[in-house]
């Protein structure tokens, strides 16, 4: 039997139990009274005691680090073909697979509700507002950084050792399927879905796969459960609603049940109402209110007090590569690198635009895993580029050459082409950057365009 501590969380468990749960062959067959301190799935960080699960990944295979973890104290090895000389191992057809029923095992075991979160945009933004929300009456576990994939949320459930009274979990998607087995994983009372639009369309195809896959997290969530879904994206509202869940809709139209309203944003945040009450956030931009309303939405469903909502939303800072404002010798760099999606760029472009600056320039790099909607896409990007008529706009990665086309077709005559980041920071010596500007730099996760940044602050 696995044993909990407080009321989250695996203390211990035998390797019996986790053969039986995984539905796996223990080598020896009388080590099933052996016991568990958690799990890991990387040989480099493993804790003595601790089960490591040899995953498969595109470009690695843990069975090949099993002797690794061994010495470095796990306690045995779940894995999918025998590996001599080691012992014990759990052998299973599938390694993801077998985490992911020892999660939902785990999961099983919880006494308080799981909030679950997924979209195309705002997913991370939205589960540490919510985090902080509920941490002001009881203590949360919450999904790191973004750990939303099949790996992710199960280590999030398993190794999570505090007492708790509620769980935020992100659910992060990018093929079909995927999104049925992390909500059997999560099991949610409360659904969040903050948007739908082209991400992730070279796994699902087009948005309307994005929206299949997105609903199944409405679709699976408890009968006496609620889902909080953005009412402004009405296709997906009217999807919600058809799955005969309870929906409650948020939003700054007035066809919604929660609206956000008097949205005013400058350089210091936003400001917003929502149900009689004035809100601030230290962010740049009106769509960190989508943020916004789903946290208070869930926050007052479990009976948050509206100062503590204010509190949280006053102190909150951005994510790493989210929008974050660096400034230096009166040259402002906006960091939007953690990633890119048509909708999150058309965004931070228009804040980028509506910020009051001398001058203003952007360094754009490749969307990726956007599928057959890759050349439109960046076409299109390059088109509001011009629309927007920026003092320069810089290109970078091979997609992005069709954006670079398209906004000098549209009349832009500041911008170049440059196919990797570090051809561009090659040529950075001939831009004339000066004390009043404003850059803007986003791109997707693997164009590493974090690199332009740290180059940009190191030499203006």
């Amino acid at each position: 039997m696995a044993e909990k501590k407080g009321v989250f969380g695996v203390k211990h468990f035998t390797l019996g139990f986790l053969r039986e749960t995984v539905s796996g062959r223990l080598i020896p067959e009388d080590a099933s009274l052996i016991f568990a301190s958690g799990v890991s799935t990387d040989s480099r960080t493993i804790k003595p005691g601790q089960v490591f699960f040899a995953l498969k990944g595109e470009r690695f295979d843990g069975h090949n680090f099993v002797a690794d973890a061994i010495k470095a104290g796990a306690i045995c090895c779940v894995v999918s073909r025998n590996i001599p000389g080691i012992e014990p191992i759990i052998i299973v057809n599938d390694t993801l697979e077998a985490l992911g029923a020892l999660a939902k095992k785990v999961r099983s075991e919880f006494n308080f509700p799981v909030v679950a979160i997924s979209g195309s945009v705002g997913k991370s933004s939205t589960k540490e507002l919510i985090t902080g929300i509920l941490s002001k009456m009881a203590p949360v576990v919450s999904s790191p950084e973004s750990y939303n994939n099949l790996i992710g949320l199960p280590l999030t459930i398993l190794n999570a050792q505090a007492p708790a009274r509620f769980a935020v979990l992100e659910l992060g998607i990018n093929r079909e399927g995927e999104m049925d087995k992390l909500v059997a994983i999560a099991s949610p009372e409360i659904a969040v879905l903050t948007s739908i639009s082209a991400v992730h369309t070279e796994g699902l195809k087009s948005v309307e796969g994005v929206l299949n896959e997105k609903i199944k997290l409405i679709e699976g969530i408890k009968d006496s459960g609620i889902a909080f879904v953005n009412g402004d994206y009405e296709i997906l509202l009217a999807r919600a609603q058809k799955t005969g869940k309870k929906i409650i809709s948020y939003g700054t139209t007035d066809k919604v049940d929660i609206k956000a309203s008097d949205i005013k944003w400058d350089a210091s945040g936003v400001r917003f109402t929502i149900e009689g009450n004035r809100f601030f956030m230290p962010v740049l931009g009106r769509f960190w209110v989508y943020s916004a309303l789903p946290a208070y939405c869930v926050g007052r469903h479990f009976g948050s007090s509206i100062s503590d909502i204010e509190s949280v939303f006053a102190s909150f800072k951005n994510l790493k590569g989210r929008m974050v404002r660096h400034e230096k010798n009166g040259i402002i760099i906006i960091d939007d690198t953690y990633n890119a999606n048509p909708l999150a760029t058309r965004e931070a472009l228009l804040v980028l635009y509506g910020l009051k600056s001398k001058r203003r320039f952007a360094i754009l790099g490749d969307m990726l895993e956007l599928g057959e909607l890759t050349p439109v896409a960046h076409k299109e990007i390059g088109r509001l580029v011009a629309e927007l008529n920026l003092d320069g706009a810089y290109f970078v990665g091979n997609f992005s050459s069709a954006s670079y086309q398209s906004a000098r077709e549209n009349g832009l005559k500041n911008t170049e082409h440059f196919v990797t980041p570090e051809e561009f920071l090659s040529h950075l010596h001939k831009f004339q950057f000066s004390p009043g500007d404003t850059i803007l730099v986003k791109g997707s996760r693997k164009m590493r365009m974090e690199n332009i940044v740290s180059k940009l602050l190191e030499v203006i």
